[in-house]
Order: structure tokens, then C-alpha cells, then sequence
């Protein structure tokens, strides 16, 4: 196929997304297209196929026109309406202002892409996510559960093991099993080959072994915010989990890692939480790094932009099921069903995350102990069977990664380099947080 496609390109996804889904239905690897529309902008998008790419230049350089529609009095944290709100005031008009200012904006100027060729996020800032609401929560503190709702709102915790049980906000339930911290990745097959699997196991285990040290909870204004404490015995480690929730079902999760300092050989492969939701919120949308996989080592060719698609197309089917389908870089993380109801997760200041119909479990061949009666030094021995994506099964939740970080995947030998210092997480104390906003009609 050669020639010339006008894409009428929808809001939401980038002129790059566009190609990509475009060489993925066509099956043509020599596509690209001609200028770029911004993820926000809609409209004709020339797209060359085949030999038809050698003319780019020439139909990129043609005159353009566009429409541009302006709110008043809005200010957003990301200077457009992707943002959240920071500020209003009323906008009573000003025209002689507002046209002198305008004739500052004609003429011919230069202009640097607004996601120039990918500077490095500098993450130099931290705030309050949760916003403000009127509408007061009842608290009710029972011996087995922490019940906390208002009309709208229900939430329920787990005095026993500390596990946020139900997430209700409008007849919606968010979650399927409770949030908890994750320090632990499906091993790739570079971590079989520089034995990630043995040297890190202990952080796998310490990320379902984990003792409920304390509960409580307190009302601030309108919040109730619940203080949820463990210890990491095998770690000889600690951490906190803060739920600060408001009366319109908003919740804010802050991590907070105490480390013991007895795994300084054995690097952590990811710092983040795992929370699994309903099945049918599949439809994923991303303020970040795509529309491609990427990790912290391995994210040049993934530019910042709105980015869509289904969970099933997220993630990648290595010939042998492993860590896939991960993005770098994000602010933040829609999953909505087919009403449009679902979550939004927003990174303090950014987030990476991953979302699959399968565990972790799943995609990882793990750790065993050695054979009663088997002879040998090793306490533990690796198991790498040579599955195929076809094995795995389908959960009936999604399972999303909600991370600060994941060390890279490593590699510069070809197979089993560690990846480089600056790219691995060093065992610590860490913090981090996120917000999640329920999206109801």
C-alpha cells in the first residue's frame, strides 16, 4: 500500500498513537504522519503510507489552519483542561485587553513542541491532591470494622488485618481485593540471568507477609483519615498506609517505608502498591510516556501524551510470560467501563503504573525451596518453565500497579546485566502518594 490517508484524528490520543494503531490494523511498518496535532486538538491528520513517506516534507510544509477555543477565568495545574482546577475567578470581559494582548500572538514565531524531544521530568514538587468538600462522613467504629460513609459514600476496613474491604461511592463498588504495598515485579528474563529471582526473593515475600501492627483513624474538617501500620518481619522493616478520604469518595493513599537495613545486597525491584478492580473497567486512558511499554532504562522512544487503549492491548506477549506493559512518567490514570464510569488515579507529582487481566503471580515461575531429601548447597533454586502466553489464565479483575518506581530491565550484555546504578532502587526509607477520584455519571 502507498499513498496518502486523511485521519480524522479524535480527541485524546496523539498523532504518534495514531500511527502506531495504524501500522498495527494495516500490518505496514513505513507509516508516519505529516505535522502533529496535539493529543486535545481534533481534526485532519495526513498520514503516509508506503512510498509515499519519501513526500512527507512537502505536505508537512503546507499551510494549516486552525480553531482554538479559550476558558476565561479558569486557572489548571497543567495549563489545559486535562488539569485539575487551582483556581477560578469571574471573568467579567476586559475585550480592549484582551485584543490588544491577542495582536502579541500573530505573525510568524518560533515555537518549541510542547513535548520537545523529551526533557527529563524533574518531579521538584509535591501537593495536597484532595479537594475540598461540605459533605461530612460518619464514622462508625465497630469491633471487627472501621465503617465510614455518608449518602454517596461507603467504605469499609478490616480492624483485623487492617484491609481496605470496600470502596462504594454511588452504588459503585472500585475495588475487588484491598490495596497493599508492593515491592515485587514478575522477573524478565534478564533478572533470571543475573539471579534477581534468589538475591531479591525476600522482598517478594515481604510483600503478602506483612503483621498488622495498629489501626486508627481521625477526623480532620470534613476528612476522615485512617492510619494503617505494619511490620515486615522478614525484613526487619515497617510501613505505614495514611487513607485520607473526603465526603465525595476521593482518596488519597500515602506509603510511607521504614527499611531495616538488612537486604543491602538484594535490590528492590519496585516500590509501589497493587489493588485489583472490577473486570469491566477496561478502558485505559494516560497522561504520560506511550503509547508503547516503557521502564525507567528504556523510555527514549515513548513521548509524553493522552494515550488510549483496552487493558488487553497494554500489555506485551514475550514468547515466555514475564514483567510487560509498563508506563513511565505518568500524571495520571483513567480506567472506566463502557459507561464512562470508572477511576482516576493521579500521581503526586507522577505515577507509573500497569494493568493486566493477570496477576503478577501469574506472569512469574517464582522461587522454591530444594526437595526433601535433595542433596546440594543451595537452600533455593530458580524456576524458569518455558510457558507460553496461552497458559495463563484470565482473572476476572484487573490488576493495576500503582508504583513511585521500577528498576530497569537492564541488560547492556544482551542477557543478564543488572541495569545500570542510577536506574536500580536502592533498599531505604521512601515515601510516596496518589490520589484516586471516582468517576460516576
Amino acid at each position: 500500500m502507498n499513498g496518502f490517508l486523511i485521519i480524522d484524528k479524535p480527541e485524546g490520543i496523539t498523532s504518534a498513537n495514531c500511527v502506531y494503531k495504524l501500522r498495527s490494523k494495516l500490518g505496514i511498518k513505513k507509516i508516519g504522519h505529516c505535522g502533529t496535532l496535539d493529543p486535545l486538538a481534533t481534526g485532519l491528520l495526513p498520514v503516509c503510507v508506503g512510498e509515499a513517506t519519501k513526500y512527507s516534507n512537502y505536505a508537512s510544509n503546507l499551510d494549516k489552519v486552525y480553531e482554538v477555543g479559550i476558558q476565561f477565568g479558569v486557572e489548571t495545574d497543567t495549563g489545559d483542561i486535562t488539569g485539575q482546577i487551582v483556581s477560578e475567578t469571574q471573568f467579567n470581559g476586559f475585550k480592549e485587553n484582551f485584543d490588544q494582548s491577542i495582536q502579541g500572538l500573530t505573525g510568524i514565531h518560533d515555537q518549541i513542541p510542547l513535548h520537545s524531544e523529551q526533557l527529563e521530568i524533574k518531579k521538584t514538587y509535591s501537593r495536597n491532591l484532595l479537594s475540598k468538600s461540605n459533605k461530612e462522613l460518619n464514622v462508625v467504629d465497630e469491633d471487627k470494622f472501621l465503617k465510614i460513609s455518608n449518602d454517596k459514600v461507603k467504605l469499609v476496613f478490616n480492624k483485623a488485618n487492617g484491609n481496605l474491604e470496600n470502596y462504594i461511592v454511588g452504588g459503585v463498588e472500585y475495588i475487588d481485593n484491598a490495596p497493599y504495598l508492593n515491592f515485587w515485579r514478575a522477573p524478565i528474563d534478564n533478572d533470571y540471568g543475573n539471579n534477581l529471582p534468589l538475591r531479591s526473593n525476600e522482598w517478594k515475600i515481604s510483600s503478602h507477609k506483612r503483621n498488622l501492627s495498629s489501626i486508627d483513624y481521625e477526623v480532620i474538617e470534613n476528612n476522615v483519615v485512617v492510619n494503617v501500620a505494619y511490620d515486615l518481619d522478614n525484613i526487619s522493616s515497617s510501613y505505614k498506609t495514611v487513607f485520607m478520604i473526603n465526603g465525595h469518595g476521593e482518596l488519597k493513599v500515602q506509603n510511607d517505608f521504614s527499611y531495616g537495613g538488612n537486604l543491602q545486597d538484594a535490590e528492590m525491584p519496585r516500590f509501589g502498591m497493587n489493588i485489583q478492580i472490577p473486570k469491566k473497567f477496561k478502558n485505559v486512558t494516560w497522561y504520560g510516556r506511550g503509547p508503547h511499554e516503557n521502564y525507567i532504562d528504556r523510555k527514549s522512544s515513548a513521548y509524553q501524551g493522552i494515550y488510549n487503549l483496552n487493558v488487553e492491548d497494554l500489555g506485551y506477549e514475550y514468547s515466555r510470560p514475564q514483567e510487560n506493559g509498563y508506563r513511565t512518567d505518568v500524571k495520571w490514570v483513567e480506567l472506566k467501563d463502557e459507561k464512562g464510569i470508572g477511576l482516576k488515579i493521579f500521581g503526586d507529582p507522577f505515577i507509573s503504573f500497569s494493568a493486566h487481566n493477570n496477576t503478577i503471580e501469574d506472569f512469574d515461575d517464582g522461587v522454591i525451596e530444594k526437595k526433601p531429601g535433595e542433596t546440594g548447597s543451595a537452600r533455593k533454586r530458580m524456576v524458569k518453565k518455558q510457558r507460553k502466553p496461552i497458559d495463563l489464565p484470565k482473572r476476572n479483575f484487573i490488576s493495576v500497579n500503582i508504583d513511585l518506581k521500577q528498576m530497569g530491565v537492564g541488560g547492556d550484555n544482551s542477557w543478564g546485566a543488572r541495569p545500570l546504578p542510577k536506574y536500580m532502587i536502592e533498599p531505604g526509607n521512601k515515601s510516596y502518594s496518589f490520589l484516586i477520584k471516582p468517576i460516576t455519571n
